[in-house]
């Protein structure tokens, strides 16, 4: 019968993976109260690690919440500070197993720092909210982090706006590539409130040293919270295998547009080989500190051939309330072709 536990067990955790809509219909507590009974004895079954890995907690200055299932869709039933220790029992399409505090539970695998010394993190890398998650996660023998994250919600004409900027840092010695990636957004309960999938990167492709950024904008149907949400990005991160390409810009300023937003004026130059479509350019903005206070993006038409110049212009208009142009400190202009789509 002992040999039969983990194809039972497999069998259970395949089915905790049909989505709320579904289980609702064989009655979801039911699922769920099934569920939780087998995680008693996973500890046992060697299906899973019969060792448990110890692992640390990264999500910066907020907690990681526990899911009953394998996906954001299930009940929080309890959370994790930063830089805790938890220990991991398995991962499963990128939600790990874990019990801590005597809670089974499932969280996010990437916001998890695998420690097999059981040491505690160092002391000099300290989440903070502009520096969410301080440690590097590995990508085959390539490195990146997460040096920023926020969601500025506030309301626009009657609708809840939600603005969520992420900083990813390539701190690797290889180029990276950022595929189309996707994030939910949870309410300060846990609960989740939207999510937003097919999202891109400015830019898709950055060499060691260098920073993108997830950029988007939700709007938050029948929200009425009190304005602390939080972000969980599904990032994909690999190894480019794509030329990183970049378009030197020059003659840029930066003034105040007259309508409460900024405009930026620039040029690019063509100075490579080959004809591109349809360039982009991609602006972002930061404060005195370096903390990234928004980003817009443009395409360029018609085609840019060799060795030409074209000017651009971008209009932004969803910066923090009072920064204008005089408080912009620094700005980082990407140009870069368009369409880089890696396979």
């Amino acid at each position: 019968m002992k040999k039969l536990f983990p194809f039972f067990l497999a069998i259970v955790v395949l089915l905790s993976l049909i989505p709320s809509a579904y289980a609702d219909a064989a009655s979801s507590a039911a699922w769920d109260d099934l569920l939780l009974a087998d995680l008693d004895v996973i500890p046992q079954i060697s299906v899973f690690s019969a060792v448990p890995i110890p692992a640390f907690v990264s999500v910066g200055s907020t907690d990681l919440h526990i899911k009953k299932g394998p996906g954001s869709y299930y009940d929080t039933v309890s959370s994790v500070p930063s830089w805790e220790s938890v220990n991991v029992y398995a991962d499963l399409f990128g939600w790990a197993l874990i019990c801590y505090d005597g809670i089974w539970g499932w969280v996010e695998s990437p916001y998890l720092i695998m420690d097999s010394s059981g040491s505690s993190p160092d002391a000099a890398a300290t989440a903070t909210a502009e520096n969410p998650d301080p440690r590097p996660a590995q990508i085959d023998g390539s490195s990146y982090e997460i040096t920023y994250q926020n969601v500025r919600v506030f309301d626009e004409y009657g609708y809840t706006k939600a603005i969520v900027m992420i900083e990813i840092t390539n701190n690797g010695t290889k180029d990276l590539y950022l595929d189309i990636c996707s994030y939910d957004l949870e309410d300060s309960a846990g609960s989740l409130i939207a999510t937003e999938s097919m999202v891109s990167c400015f830019p898709s492709v950055l060499s060691p040293g260098e920073k993108g950024y997830l950029y988007e904008t939700s709007y938050l149907d029948d929200y009425s919270g009190d304005g602390n949400v939080v972000v969980l990005p599904h990032l994909s991160i690999e190894d480019a295998t794509i030329k990183n390409t970049r378009y030197p810009v020059s003659d840029i300023s930066i003034t105040d547009d007259g309508y409460g937003g900024i405009k930026v004026l620039g040029r690019v130059e063509n100075n490579t080989n080959e004809t591109e479509d349809s360039p982009e350019v991609a602006v972002v903005f930061y404060d005195d500190n370096g903390t990234p206070l928004g980003l817009d993006y443009d395409l360029l038409l018609p085609s840019l051939a060799p060795g030409d110049k074209t000017g651009f212009e971008i209009n932004y208009d969803d910066l923090p309330d009072g920064i204008t142009a005089a408080q912009i400190a620094d700005y980082t202009v990407y140009a870069y072709p368009a369409w880089q789509l890696q396979w």
